[in-house]
């Protein structure tokens, strides 16, 4: 399970536990699914081979959210890069549908 930060900013941010907030005030916390959209544990099951997902890596007590996909030898890579996620420092712990999270406006 994820537990959701919901920070009050200029620009809203949606942080997974252990990510830096700056420049905002927290303002609530949600233990469960972003948003009510469902992240997967890998404890419970793995995406499928070699579709783009969003991809929570744990750096110790670190997160970050990486878009990538389950390779041929079973390890994480990053979409953008094709450098390979999971290391000795990372690793990724949870993974949700991209269409199932919500959509991000880009403003000019």
């Amino acid at each position: 399970m994820i537990t959701t930060l919901f920070v009050d900013s200029e620009e809203p941010l949606i942080c997974a536990a252990g990510m830096p907030v700056c420049g905002g005030k927290l303002v609530g916390v949600y233990f469960g699914d972003l948003r009510g959209h469902p992240w997967h544990s890998l404890n419970d099951c793995f995406p499928p081979d070699m579709e783009a997902v969003m991809l929570v890596v744990q750096y110790g007590y670190r997160q970050e959210l990486r878009i990538g996909h389950m390779g041929y030898e079973g390890l994480f890579v990053d979409e953008e890069t094709g450098a390979c996620i999971e290391d000795e420092d990372g690793q990724v712990t949870h993974w949700a549908w991209i269409t199932a999270l919500p959509e991000l406006l880009e403003e000019d």
